[in-house]
């Protein structure tokens, strides 16, 4: 009978990222050596640790319920990351809305203050022609009345 874990150990009892601590039992049947056996219950516990650790049955028992968490952590992962996408885009759009809406309005503000402008100017400069035209007009009128009053 083997004392270490290796090879010849068909269930793998080491827990990689547990959150928890673990527990004196897992301890032992992760540890449990010949060396650690020193009275007659931890030798029967040693050696009941090493049939378990070889059982096929209990590491295909082992196995398939570590495929089955293995599934649903893939699975719990994959909705999470939809969750999170859709949050994500629902987010992304929401911000966009906003940011598009303020934009669209700031440059309709200043299309506007532009058309505004571009009026002003054409109203001066039809002011302007009118002007002209009222002091062509006017000097047309006092040319007349003096050839008249001769």
């Amino acid at each position: 009978m083997t004392t270490e874990p290796g090879p010849s150990s068909y269930i793998q009892t080491e827990r990689r990222g547990a959150r928890q601590k673990p527990s004196v039992s897992y301890f032992f049947m992760e540890c449990s050596t010949q060396e650690c056996a020193v009275n007659g219950n931890l030798k029967k516990l040693h050696h009941l640790v090493e049939s378990v650790k070889q059982d096929r049955e209990v590491e295909l028992s082992y196995m398939k319920v570590w495929e089955q968490e293995e599934r649903l952590r893939a699975e719990a992962h994959e909705e999470g990351f939809a969750e999170g996408h859709a949050k994500g885009l629902e987010k992304g759009l929401e911000e966009g809305l906003k940011k598009g809406l303020e934009q669209g309005l700031e440059q309709g503000l200043e299309q506007g203050r532009l058309e505004e402008q571009k009026n002003t100017e054409r109203e001066k400069r039809r002011a302007n022609l009118a002007e002209e035209e009222n002091k062509r007009l006017l000097a047309e009128l006092r040319k007349y009345r003096a050839e008249r009053t001769f």
